[in-house]
């Protein structure tokens, strides 16, 4: 009798009016959503690039969607994203302060001063060099086997 009493109260442990449940159900939500609200920037281009120099402007979400990208990435205000899948070698000019979405790989030293943001969910294989103001935010997920 014991057993039964204690199976029928573990398999109400998740009934849909339970605190656990609702902690559970609480919980997911807010890990999916913080998981998508890093990438919220980068929704909406307003500019894409092939193979050429580019200027990322005040106000503009540039999508870099060409790899591997060797060519000269002017950052002078806006939203820079490079995407999954993508490899940015390019020589980086600093104008004014940038945002930097990174989902990709981005193998050129940087230089992350007063006002730049860098938010990184990819791979760095260069130098970065952090100057006052500047911010880095590594948001690495590993995968565990």
């Amino acid at each position: 009798m014991m057993r039964e009493n204690y199976t029928a109260a573990k398999s109400n442990v998740f009934a849909q009016n339970s605190p656990v449940y609702i902690h559970t159900l609480l919980l997911t939500i807010l890990l999916i959503a913080g998981s998508q609200l890093s990438w919220a920037q980068c929704g909406g281009c307003t500019s894409k690039t092939t193979n050429a120099n580019f200027t990322v402007g005040v106000g503009q979400v540039f999508c870099l969607n060409f790899t591997p990208y060797t060519d000269t990435i002017t950052l002078n205000g806006g939203t820079l994203c490079i995407s999954s899948g993508i490899t940015c070698n390019a020589t980086f000019v600093y104008s004014a302060a940038t945002s930097i979405y990174n989902s990709g790989t981005i193998g050129t030293a940087m230089t992350i001063g007063n006002g730049y943001t860098v938010t990184n969910t990819g791979s760095i294989t260069a130098a970065i060099t952090l100057n006052n103001g500047g911010t880095l935010t590594v948001n690495r997920q590993h995968k565990v086997d």
